[in-house]
């Protein structure tokens, strides 16, 4: 719910979709998860989630994995 009103209020904070790409992703919503992922291509056709996942200030290199494996697996162009 948190997510999707920061969404709300600013549509085009991009952070905001990822996070709930990979939280839909994680609970198993995968259809939802989808949705939520076309929108970060809209957002921007250019995104590349390798590159964001080296920009990403991580202290625990596991924590970035997991969230990386559940945007691929709700569909965020790698």
């Amino acid at each position: 719910k948190t997510l999707q009103e920061a969404i709300n209020k600013n549509y085009n904070y991009i952070n905001a979709h990822l996070y709930l790409a990979a939280t839909l992703a994680r609970k198993g919503d995968l259809e939802e998860a989808a949705w939520v992922a076309d929108d970060i291509r809209s957002l921007d056709s250019k995104f590349s989630l390798a590159y964001w996942a080296e920009t990403q200030p991580y202290s625990s290199g596991a924590r970035l994995e997991r969230m990386v494996a559940d945007l691929k697996k709700a569909g965020v162009p790698n």
